[in-house]
């Protein structure tokens, strides 16, 4: 089974930096999920970030789950094609 991967749809670096710091001090790990995406130039998944961050425990993919699931619902971020 396929994981499914995400990428931002702002392309502008000063606009992902506005929302980062938008985004950040009220919903930590939605910032933290947009921001693995800003840094990696590469579409996600919820397992890849926890990757890309050195972490390994399921409890923290589950947390990107529901990010990302939050940023796709605020159009900020897309299913990859």
């Amino acid at each position: 089974m396929t994981e499914t991967k995400y990428e931002i749809l702002e392309t502008d670096e000063e606009a992902q930096d506005e929302i980062l710091s938008q985004i950040m001090p009220s919903h930590l790990i939605q910032g933290i999920a947009y921001f693995c995406l800003v840094e990696s130039g590469n579409a996600m998944s919820p397992a890849d970030m926890t990757e890309f961050l050195g972490v390994s425990d399921s409890w923290y993919t589950e947390r990107f789950e529901d990010a990302v699931e939050r940023l796709l619902d605020k159009g900020l971020i897309k299913k990859a094609d």
